[in-house]
């Protein structure tokens, strides 16, 4: 994950990108493998090639990681999560992670406490709320989906079946 945030990063940010090759190439390093550590990658990947980007001017990059409970390792996915959440307020980047509230996970969260950042719930948001943006989400998938059928489907997709669909979600985007 850490090599996959590195190259997004480099792509978006110039700076960085230059860094981050300087410090891969640097001689006076052990040369730099996927297989380190979590703490080595971490140390190459982000915490050196930011090191000396000032970027007080400019609006802290976000990195998404989607589904981190798919990770197949329970260990990892707890190491990674210590890894970031340690190294966060030092870099020039937001973390916004997101998972399905499995046991190792979330106790891997409570264990650090709050002051990370935020802890939000789906199942916690109002009813309505989830319920709205699930409605607006298949109105806009399944309407320009409609826009590509046969005239014959101009009624496509109709309230009642996106009202149905809604509630099949059970408040879930799956």
């Amino acid at each position: 994950i850490l090599s996959k945030i590195a190259i997004s990063l480099a792509l978006r940010d110039e700076r960085y990108n230059a860094e981050l090759i300087k410090e891969l190439e640097n001689p006076k390093v052990e040369p730099f493998s996927r297989h380190c550590n979590l703490k080595i990658q971490t140390e190459r990947l982000l915490l050196r090639p930011f090191q000396d980007i000032h970027s007080s001017a400019q609006r802290p990059l976000v990195v998404v990681v989607d589904a981190l409970d798919e990770c197949s390792d329970e260990n990892s996915t707890g190491n990674l999560l210590v890894e970031l959440i340690k190294v966060a307020r030092q870099l020039p980047i937001k973390f916004f992670l997101t998972s399905r509230p499995e046991p190792h996970i979330r106790q891997q969260l409570e264990h650090m406490g709050y002051t990370i950042g935020w802890v939000l719930r789906l199942h916690d948001i109002e009813q309505d709320i989830v319920e709205a943006d699930i409605r607006l989400y298949l109105t806009n998938g399944l309407c320009e989906i409609g826009r590509t059928l046969p005239r014959t489907y101009s009624d496509w997709p109709s309230a009642s079946d996106i009202q149905i669909l809604t509630d099949r979600s059970g408040r879930l985007f799956i």
